[in-house]
């Protein structure tokens, strides 16, 4: 059947159900559906319109419209697409307090990352206020079953329940497809119950340090570190070289090329894990340690992480045993937790403390066993009963990422990923992804991942972007932060030459683990003037300062010209007068700048405009000291004698320059009796101060003298008198 008949039909049916509800379809005797052409609002968990910009979500109705798929094909034009986010919440608007009893999800579970809902939460609220969850559905046997099918996912409540708005919840871990939500009940609610109040979220925070360690880098085996390499990671070198302070509190040891499926590859990566052939890895770190212990502090054991690999679920064997359900699977991963932990032990390692094991997948593989959680819980319970810490880094929207304490992780970091770009499908990640996923990782008590890619042109500005963020956020202070940084891309920063993009990013890595980075906020100086004459194109450069921004990082924030002023300004300060189109007079441009992280506060810089026809030509017999802004405290500009223009700005400000071998000299001069004896007297009759040709010193000192014979000659007339008397 053609949508556009099967979307009228389930219109005309939403009519029948208001006017006949009682010989609606029916969901149980007695009930009727009541979401049928209701409206309803949908929300993500994990905003998505910044990390996968181009599965941004596009309002629609069609989860309420009646309408359902016919096969079980994405292609179906009834199935809404929403992408990751975590959660998706869809809060329908019944339109009146009715009494429901029941809600059904109906989606898809195909190939490709197309995945049904783990689970379903239903939340009332007879005002759109206060909701209380009423019922939930878990359910993982349909995410981990194989095959293409139309699943439905029906959550009874256990009374009926007052209701306007009922909130539905389920996960949504790559694609999800919903072609309908159903809530069923009866139009009267006279006999249903009103549900309390859920107490409201509790915001974790960001996961704190472990034992003191507040950063880790994570170090791929297959770099096969030496000592020289492990030196900029294990302390804070200079850019000669030298070491002045330490570094990361604790590296993390990870494999990225053996094939965990084959005892070849786990004995390939325990070797080179410890790399005591040939002095690498855990081996140099062990004898760098040792070398440096008067840094780190005598009889001091340098804490490292070591990953646990992943034991897909499969058939194949391993020591005579297939990981092919969860009993066999944790006999393999305690072993390997053993091989692992027994091989650090019988290296003998002097100065190297084995903290704690990672574990090195992503996501919960809930599309792979329905009893994927219980594994992994089996991997922290084990190492927990070792004494050692565990730790994990999925990515953001990663399926299972909001449960890592749950899951009985001691600390797990987010990965955002925005320092690698996107792809055509998503689009590239925009700055906002690290603000979303600070929020996910302070919400669900996680810590942040950095993530360094140096070969990105960029580079040095999105990692500014995680430090600024974890700054910002309070991340830094006292909290969980990882850096991936690929193989050697910190090592390669360290050796970056002074005020590179690359030393910066050393260098702010290292404030940043000392709690010492901070964010300045970008500066506009006060009382500036731009002036320009018609039919001329003036540019210049305001004085605009960040100081820890490059120009070019430098953007408007808002920017408000006035409606005919032809001027140009950009965040560097750079600015262009087009005179050729504008009417003389003055004009307040009102204006903020942004590093991209911190906004200034809002400034005024007067643009004058001037007709050269009707401006003052001034002959300067003398050097002029004037100001480079309209402001006395401002510093100074030297314009020689020659023959000037002369423009009146404000309350006894004047604009002056000169012409000197094709370059013009400019500033501002304040002229006024307490300056006027200081200026030349073309530029005192041109302001209007009339000096008669006599220096204001000159007519001091007549004044003064006048005064002096004044008083000599009073004192004469005096004595004179007093002899006359007598």
């Amino acid at each position: 059947m053609n949508l556009r008949i099967r979307r009228l039909l389930s219109v005309l049916l939403a009519g029948v159900l208001t006017v006949f509800p009682i010989s609606a379809v029916c969901a149980a005797e007695g009930e009727t559906v009541l979401s049928v052409g209701k409206s309803y609002t949908l929300s993500y968990d994990s905003p998505i319109e910044n990390a996968y910009p181009n599965k941004a979500y596009t309002p629609e109705s069609a989860l309420t419209d009646g309408v359902r798929a016919a096969s079980a094909s994405p292609s179906d034009e009834a199935f809404v697409h929403l992408y990751r986010g975590t959660a998706v919440t869809v809060t329908i608007d019944l339109a009146s307090v009715c009494a429901v009893t029941s809600v059904e999800v109906d989606s898809l579970r195909a190939s490709g990352g197309i995945q049904c809902p783990r689970y379903v939460k239903v939340a009332v609220s007879e005002d759109g206020e206060s909701f209380g969850t009423v019922g939930m559905l878990d359910d993982p046997d349909s995410i981990a079953g194989v095959g293409a099918l139309l699943v439905e996912q029906k959550v009874e409540l256990e009374k009926p329940y007052r209701a306007r708005y009922v909130r539905v919840t389920f996960s949504s871990d790559v694609h999800t497809y919903i072609d309908e939500i159903t809530v069923s009940g009866t139009a009267d609610a006279s006999g249903a119950e009103s549900a309390p109040a859920d107490e409201p979220f509790a915001e974790r925070g960001f996961a704190g340090e472990i034992d003191g360690i507040g950063n880790i880098v994570l170090m791929y085996t297959s770099g096969k570190y030496t000592e020289a390499q492990l030196l900029p990671y294990l302390l804070y070198v200079d850019t000669e070289g030298n070491v002045t302070d330490t570094m990361f509190s604790s590296m993390l040891f990870l494999p990225n090329t053996h094939d965990f499926k084959t005892e070849t590859g786990w004995n390939e990566y325990i070797d080179e894990l410890l790399g005591t052939s040939n002095t690498t890895n855990l081996a140099a770190l062990d004898r760098l340690v040792g070398e440096h212990s008067a840094e780190l502090g005598e009889g001091n054991r340098y804490p490292v992480f070591l990953s646990v690999p992943y034991l897909a679920f499969g058939n194949y064997s391993l020591g005579g045993i297939s990981p092919n359900n969860l009993e066999n699977r944790t006999q393999l991963l305690k072993t390997y937790v053993d091989r692992i932990v027994g091989a650090f032990e019988d290296a003998n390692f002097a100065h190297l403390e084995l903290k704690g094991l990672y574990w090195h997948e992503e996501i919960v593989q809930y599309t792979t066993t329905s009893d994927e959680e219980a594994f992994v819980m089996a991997f922290n319970d084990y190492a927990h009963g070792k004494g050692l810490k565990t730790i994990w880094i999925p990515y953001y929207c990663s399926p299972g990422s909001e449960r890592a304490a749950e899951l009985g992780f001691d600390c797990a970091t987010l990965q955002s990923g925005y320092a690698f770009g996107g792809n055509d499908e998503t689009g590239s990640p925009l700055p906002g992804t690290l603000d979303d996923s600070a929020g996910q990782a302070k919400k669900y008590g996680l810590g942040m991942e950095f993530e360094l890619d140096i070969g990105k042109p960029d580079f040095r500005e999105r990692y500014y972007k995680y430090v600024h963020t974890g700054y910002k956020t309070g991340c830094m202070d006292g909290h969980m932060m990882m850096l991936y940084q690929g193989v050697t891309g910190i090592l390669s920063c360290s050796q970056g030459a002074a005020s590179s993009d690359r030393r910066q990013v050393y260098d702010m890595t290292y404030q940043y683990i000392k709690g010492t980075f901070a964010a300045l906020t970008p500066v506009v100086a006060p009382n500036q003037c731009v002036v320009g004459a018609v039919g001329d194109r003036t540019s210049g450069r305001l004085d605009v300062s960040d100081g820890d921004s490059l120009r070019g990082d430098l953007k408007t924030g808002e920017l408000d010209i006035p409606e005919g002023l032809p001027f140009m300004l950009e965040g560097d300060g750079f600015y262009l007068l087009n005179g050729s189109n504008a009417t003389p007079g003055t004009y307040d441009v009102h204006f903020s700048v942004t590093d991209g992280y911190n906004l200034s506060e809002l400034s005024t810089v007067k643009v004058v405009v001037y007709d050269p026809e009707s401006a003052g030509k001034v002959a300067l017999d003398g050097e002029v000291t004037a100001y480079t802004r309209l402001d006395a405290s401002a510093t100074t500009v030297a314009i020689p004698a020659g023959d000037a223009t002369a423009v009146q700005l404000e309350d006894g400000w004047y604009y002056l320059s000169v012409e000197v071998s094709g370059k013009g000299i400019f500033g501002f001069v304040k002229v006024d009796e307490s300056t006027a004896k200081d200026l030349p007297k073309a530029l005192l009759d041109y302001a209007g101060v009339k000096s008669g040709g006599i220096s204001w010193a000159v007519i001091g000192i007549v004044v003064g003298c006048v005064a002096v014979a004044g008083g000599i000659a009073g004192v004469a007339v005096a004595f004179l008198r007093k002899r006359k008397k007598s």
